[in-house]
């Protein structure tokens, strides 16, 4: 399998650019051509050697040399020029299963932001929101740590009380002391305790001579405030006198809520390249695949995957970029090996959920997984509904039996699960019972007013059955909703920032200013 990109020599996407794998043995060429965000994808290619090129819009790239093994996959950027230009054309990323060492010659590098014009990704654009849920959830694995140790902090609120009591006493017995002040502003940063820690932090600092690791830990506090501004000001601070890796990746975590993304991926990429700890791996994935930096994310997760295989987040990302590039085997694989790392976690089976729902491609790894989900929480509405739209999607003999009791539990459990009363109407549809499907019709819009699909196939019933006025009004309410729904999408999407990424370009990451 060969995927990647086009662009120009500005690292602009290249759209409707043709691709050409020429073999040296002179069989056939492989031709492909990009889609709107410039990405490629060519499924299958036999074992050999094979010219590489491509060429559009009056461009043309280099011809460049590639080596293709068994059931390899391999991720390249091509870069168009003007005829005549010379350049080293194409660069790639090693296959899947090779060794990368990333951050002593990165393949890639982020060379800046543009508006959204087309999102890159592939497949309906259902498929594509469904790749925008899963990006944004496997960015809501970076706080799984810290929530973890708050848990385990919460269990011992006596110790803690105890703690800050002979703190403060400290503080009050020595006012003047650096120590004190800075042990106190730490214990309210480790509770959370943002506001409080400030004070303390400051007077720590300034008993200090604002060394470094002073500045550091104020700007913890002031981004636990929100106050963005003044966080970003310290550890600016303690950037500029030292390169630790803390220091990177709390600048990167500012800077991408001070909308500064091109900043954050950088010091994210420097973090790791300092300590290639699984936190930094993560946080350097997650925030190239944010911006749509979708191959780019796949590697960086495949090596820290290499590098933390007991990682369940890492892997159930990984799942995540490979659907958003249009690799749905793959993803499914990805996310049923996170699964059976941790068959208690709930992650990878509502990753796999989310998948079945959206996708036609559906890995035979899934169904025994969602199965697995079931037995495990069989009072679980979503482990109900994503196992019976497996077997709805597998078919064949008996499924709608299979998939019937399913679905009555899933809303039994949850009366407000709009879509498992659309798959009951859809069924009864499917028998010609019109009167019992525009009754589960009307349940899924009880729940959800704005499930356009069931808007759409209450009129194909109210049709059905002789009441045209009925059904146009329903109609009427499916392309409102569907209208809503597509400017809401485009308005998000256009809050989010893409990558441009360029190959062999000097990946060294900009300090922070």
């Amino acid at each position: 399998m060969l995927s990647g990109r086009v662009v120009d020599s500005t690292g602009k996407p290249a759209p409707g650019a043709r691709i050409y794998a020429e073999p040296h043995d002179g069989k056939t060429v492989v031709q492909t051509e990009t889609d709107i965000s410039g990405q490629f994808l060519i499924r299958s290619l036999e074992a050999g050697s094979y010219t590489i090129h491509a060429a559009g819009h009056g461009l043309q790239s280099s011809r460049s040399t590639l080596a293709v093994t068994k059931d390899s996959r391999q991720n390249i950027t091509i870069v168009l020029h003007s005829a005549g230009t010379s350049d080293t054309g194409t660069a790639g990323s090693a296959e899947s299963g090779d060794s990368i060492n990333f951050f002593d010659k990165p393949s890639f590098a982020v060379a800046g932001v543009t508006d959204w014009t087309a999102v890159g990704g592939h497949g309906s654009d259902a498929t594509l929101r469904t790749s925008e849920e899963l990006n944004r959830e496997a960015l809501a694995l970076r706080a799984q740590n810290s929530a973890a140790t708050a848990t385990v902090e919460a269990a011992k609120a006596d110790e803690r009380n105890k703690k800050q009591i002979a703190l403060r006493a400290a503080v009050s017995a020595s006012p003047s002391s650096y120590a004190a002040n800075r042990d106190l502003g730490l214990f309210y940063v480790n509770e959370m305790q943002f506001q409080q820690a400030i004070p303390f932090l400051e007077k720590a600092a300034s008993l200090n001579g604002d060394q470094p690791i002073d500045e550091y830990n104020l700007a913890q506090a002031c981004n636990g405030v929100g106050d963005f501004a003044s966080a970003q000001l310290h550890v600016k601070r303690a950037l500029a006198q030292g390169d630790a890796a803390e220091f990177h990746e709390l600048s990167g975590e500012i800077e991408e809520k001070l909308g500064n993304p091109l900043v954050a991926v950088q010091q994210y990429q420097r973090a790791t390249q300092l300590d290639p700890k699984e936190a930094n791996y993560f946080a350097w994935g997650t925030e190239l695949l944010l911006h749509r930096a979708i191959w780019q994310a796949a590697d960086v997760f495949a090596n820290g995957a290499k590098q933390y295989p007991a990682s369940l987040r890492m892997k159930t990302a990984w799942g995540a970029a490979l659907f958003a590039g249009g690799q749905y085997d793959e993803a499914a694989e990805k996310i049923c090996e996170a699964s059976d790392m941790e068959p208690t976690a709930r992650e990878p089976y509502l990753f796999a959920g989310q998948i079945v729902v959206t996708s036609s491609s559906i890995n035979k790894c899934v169904g025994p997984m969602l199965e697995r989900f079931v037995r495990q929480h069989s009072d679980d509405a979503k482990a109900n509904y994503f196992y019976a739209m497996f077997l709805l999607k597998q078919g064949g003999t008996g499924a709608q039996d299979r998939v019937r009791p399913l679905l009555l539990r899933t809303v039994a459990f949850d009366p407000k699960y709009s879509d498992a009363y659309l798959q009951l109407g859809i069924m009864q549809a499917g028998q010609k019972d019109y009167s019992a499907a525009i009754a589960y019709y009307r349940k899924a819009l009880e729940a959800d007013p704005q499930n356009s699909e069931a808007h759409y196939r209450l009129g194909v019933a109210y049709d059905r059955t002789g009441k045209p006025d009925q059904a146009k009004a329903e109609y009427q309410m499916h392309q409102q909703i569907d209208a809503a729904n597509a400017a809401l999408v485009e308005t998000q999407r256009r809050a989010v920032k893409q990558f441009s990424v360029v190959p062999n370009a000097s990946s060294a990451p900009a300090k922070a200013q």
